[in-house]
């Protein structure tokens, strides 16, 4: 079976919205998305080895976040609160689920650490799970879907319904906002979402409209729906969860990063304080802090200073600009950043997908060529196949004209 490309965007052939990243983001490759769609309807399946980590990693996070986020699980954790979460044998029960989430993420293919260590990936990922969960007893009520799979329509400019398909990590009740909902999203890589896709990317838009007029779990005994917009979306970056592994000085970009420093030097985070001596101190800090402030974190267990042959300790290089203050805790930011969105937003998704889905139905893919596609597993096929010259064709040209004279070849022309 080929995959008819008229055909996207169907009832029978729902657009995802990784598939718009694939096809107009900055890191996409719209012959990827080709390749990759291909390969679904082919059945036929390139060939691949192993799994690089980093992927299946961020599916393994998701898998216990969902396993933990199970109702009957929930409820023991909301009623022990932080402090089971914070148990040892907590942690160690993470560490004990991990390689088959992981396993399982790999689906059978053996994972590619490279030159990282595999034990200090997994207690990474486990240190976000048991964090966020602290998070999440401060944050929500409930949750109401988990992992859950939704289908929606759009409706386009051309009245034409454009139909969309994808998963939300979570969907809640927040809490003290009894009867309302809303819905956050994971991301365990290194880079954090920029704050102009925040507030215009087709993810948030795409998944709020899939909460007010979609259905999840479609077609199965579990379907809802839940009928309104959310009140709050919040994208979650894991790896501000984690402590820095030695004192780290950086300067503040983002709202979040400032509110998160401010708080920390009125003393309202649990898990980082500010190194200020008395409240003027605190005072003259909140004063001067904003985007480009310089600030400091050093972890708590921090490792001691380094020291020469003979114990007495390097000297330390005298900064240009000192930081504004110092924080010592174990997270690296704020790792909360609200996707601030409207039912308006839809008018653009519907611009948006008239120009993505007509250019695929079209049929028009093409490759970008980066360092994405050392990473790619249809490389092979997109540089190669169909693109290199026949050396054995070309060998028979030769020959047939080895000893013909060029006079006589002028004789047959035209």
């Amino acid at each position: 079976m080929t995959w008819d490309h008229r055909q996207y965007a169907s009832a029978d052939d729902p657009a995802r919205q990784s598939d718009l990243n694939d096809i107009a983001s900055p890191h996409g490759c719209s012959k990827r998305f080709y390749f990759r769609k291909s390969e679904e309807a082919d059945g036929r399946v390139v060939e691949r080895h192993s799994a690089p980590w980093r992927r299946v990693n961020g599916s393994a996070i998701h898998k216990l976040i969902e396993r933990t986020l199970a109702p009957h699980v929930w409820s023991k954790l909301a009623a022990g609160g932080e402090e089971l979460i914070r148990q040892p044998r907590f942690f160690a029960r993470l560490q004990e689920l991990y390689p088959e989430a992981l396993e399982d993420a790999a689906e059978g293919l053996a994972v590619d650490w490279g030159r990282d260590n595999p034990d200090a990936v997994r207690d990474d990922a486990c240190t976000m799970v048991r964090e966020v969960l602290v998070d999440l007893l401060g944050r929500i009520e409930r949750p109401l879907a988990v992992e859950a799979p939704f289908r929606v329509a759009v409706r386009g400019q051309r009245d034409r319904d454009y139909h969309l398909q994808g998963t939300i990590d979570l969907v809640y009740e927040p809490k003290g906002l009894p009867g309302q909902v809303g819905f956050l999203d994971w991301k365990s890589g290194q880079l954090r979402m920029h704050p102009i896709v925040l507030a215009h990317g087709y993810q948030a838009a795409i998944y709020a409209h899939a909460v007010e007029l979609g259905t999840f779990w479609p077609g199965t005994e579990r379907e809802v729906s839940f009928g309104q917009f959310p009140s709050e979306i919040w994208i979650v970056h894991l790896r501000e969860l984690l402590p820095y592994a030695k004192r780290t000085t950086f300067t503040l970009e983002r709202t979040e990063e400032v509110e998160w420093v401010a708080a920390a030097v009125r003393g309202e985070l649990p898990s980082v304080r500010a190194d200020v001596a008395d409240e003027r101190e605190a005072d003259r800090v909140l004063a001067h802090l904003g985007p480009g402030s310089r600030v400091e974190v050093e972890p708590t267990t921090a490792p001691p200073p380094r020291t020469k042959k003979n114990g007495e300790p390097y000297k330390s290089r005298a900064r240009s600009k000192p930081p504004l203050v110092k924080l010592i805790g174990d997270r690296r930011g704020p790792a909360w950043y609200a996707a601030h969105r409207s039912p308006d937003d839809v008018a653009r998704l519907r611009v948006s997908l008239d120009n993505i889905v007509g250019t695929v139905r079209l049929g028009r893919f093409f490759e970008s060529i980066g360092d994405q596609c050392g990473r790619c597993a249809f490389r092979s096929i997109c540089l190669n196949e169909g693109h290199e010259v026949d050396r054995s064709e070309m060998t028979q040209v030769n020959r047939a004209l080895a000893g013909v004279e060029l006079d006589e070849l002028t004789n047959y022309a035209v």
